[in-house]
Parts: C-alpha cells; sequence; structure tokens
C-alpha cells in the first residue's frame, strides 16, 4: 500500500462560493442552519455511518443524530434514507453536498486569512496528514525543511482523507499525506513509501499452515 504526498495542480479562487450559498435564502427559517449542522452534515455524508461519523466528531451519536434532525426540520426535506442496514443520501442531500462543502471550506479560509494577517505570520506550508502514515512521514518531513529554511513554519492538520482531500481542493491546505491511490481531478500524488501488510492468525488456525 502507497501513502504519498498529494498536491494541487491548480486550486481556483471562487469569492463567491459562500454568498451564493446563503444569497438563495428565501426562507427566513433557514437563517437558523449553522456552520456547525453543515459541518455534522458532510461528514455523515462522507462516512454513510452515523456512528462512525459520531467518533470522528467527537461527539455521541444521538447528539449527532438530533442535530441532523433538526437540520432536515429546518430545510423541511429529509435529508438521508435510514435503515437498519445503511444510511443513503436523498436526492436533497446530495444537492446540499456540494454547497455545505464550499461554504465550510469559505468559512475556514477566511477564518485562516484572518488570523494570519493579524499575527503577521511567516510562511506557513499546512500540511493535512492521517495517522499513522503521516506520523511516520511528517516529522523527518519537517526536519528536513528545518535544516534549509528558518522562514517557513509547517502547520500539521489531521483528519480523515476526505476531509483533507476536501480542504486540499479548497486552498485549506497545500499537501496532504494520505494512503494512496488518490484519485482527484486537478490533483497530483506522488508515492513518499511503500509498506508491507501482513495477516496475522492464531498458531493452531488452519490457515496457518499454508503458504
Amino acid at each position: 500500500m502507497d501513502s504519498g504526498k498529494t498536491i494541487p495542480q491548480h486550486t481556483p479562487r471562487n469569492d463567491t462560493m459562500s454568498n451564493s450559498f446563503a444569497s438563495r435564502n428565501d426562507n427566513p427559517s433557514l437563517s437558523s442552519m449553522t456552520l456547525n449542522q453543515l459541518r455534522y452534515f458532510v461528514a455523515v455524508a462522507d462516512l454513510l455511518h452515523f456512528g462512525r461519523a459520531a467518533s470522528e466528531l467527537n461527539m455521541s451519536q444521538p447528539a449527532l443524530s438530533q442535530q441532523i434532525v433538526s437540520l432536515e426540520k429546518t430545510l423541511g426535506v429529509a435529508l438521508f434514507v435510514r435503515n437498519n442496514r445503511r444510511v443513503s443520501l436523498t436526492g436533497a442531500g446530495a444537492a446540499l453536498l456540494g454547497r455545505a462543502r464550499r461554504a465550510l471550506a469559505e468559512s475556514e479560509r477566511g477564518a485562516y486569512e484572518a488570523r494570519r494577517v493579524a499575527a503577521g505570520s511567516p510562511n506557513q506550508l499546512r500540511i493535512g496528514y492521517f495517522a499513522p502514515n503521516g506520523l511516520v512521514i511528517l516529522p523527518r518531513a519537517m526536519q528536513r525543511l528545518a535544516s534549509v529554511s528558518t522562514e517557513t513554519a509547517i502547520i500539521p492538520v489531521e483528519g480523515y482523507t476526505p476531509f483533507l482531500i476536501d480542504r486540499l481542493r479548497a486552498g485549506l491546505l497545500d499537501a496532504v499525506i494520505a494512503r494512496g491511490p488518490v484519485v482527484a481531478e486537478g490533483l497530483r500524488s506522488e508515492v513518499l513509501r511503500r509498506e508491507r501488510l501482513v495477516a496475522v492468525l492464531p498458531a493452531n488456525h488452519p490457515l496457518a499452515r499454508r503458504r
């Protein structure tokens, strides 16, 4: 399995993304929709599993479900089809997903730029990583960069791969260290290291005799 660094070949800036999301608010009740609710929605939409999404968000599953229900009530539509076996997006949910991603990316980019300008920060290299691979590669990269440049600070950002790729494409990250392959339009990946995977079985397991 490959661990690679993914960098954007070209990330077009669109400073009207969040405006287009907010400007079509014809219903006053939509003003109660929050960025946190959109963040919760995107997490569930990415993983299609409430339990795993709640774990990624560091919150309880009932609390996450309640927030999604509240968002659905605000919008007046069902965003997910739920049953005992699987979770899937409805047509309305799929339509919201792209705009929700853009709204979140724009809000984060605005906050980041405001903090950077206010602090008079030096040049920064924002690298996303998915543990544990990133924890092996990133420290070496930081040491190497420190040896050749004292004017660039590495800002590590941990997250799961879809989350990091979204932020890379939105211009919120400069590069991502992830398990490959990562194939996405407008991105280029480079293999940094290869890993050997092994299967571990009890010694008395029937399959343990096979090679």
